[in-house]
Parts: structure tokens; sequence; C-alpha cells
């Protein structure tokens, strides 16, 4: 374990994370694919709106979603 300014990192711990929701379409996903992000949520139809879920390169993951008024 080491510490930092009072923060303890615990190997053990399970690591943390947010999700940013994104209002976008499935060309979105083409593109961040693309760039070098990687998919975690094959795009798909749920009951909130037409999803999909990446993970960039450096590890942060989000989500984007097709909103109603997109055609």
């Amino acid at each position: 374990m080491s510490r930092h300014g009072g923060i303890q990192d615990e190997p053990s711990a399970p690591k943390s994370a947010w999700l940013t929701y994104v209002d976008v379409a499935d060309a979105t996903l083409q593109r961040a694919t693309a760039a070098g992000a990687t998919v975690t949520l094959s795009p798909q139809d749920t009951p909130f709106r037409h999803m999909a879920g990446l993970r960039d390169p450096f590890g942060a993951e989000f989500r984007i979603i097709k909103s109603a008024h997109q055609s």
C-alpha cells in the first residue's frame, strides 16, 4: 500500500469509475473505434434508447446514446 498526501492506494480495492453518456448516433461509434476506442457494450436497443459502450485508449469508459429526436 502506498500513501500520497493522505490518499491510500489499496491494490485489492475495486477500480473506481464513472460513466459519461453522450447523445450521439451510430456513426460516432465507428469514428471512436477508428480513433482507438474499444467497444465494451455492443450497440443495442434498450428501454432508454439505442446505446453502445466504449473505453478510450486511456481506460475511461463512456456510453453513446441515440436520442429520440435523432433520425
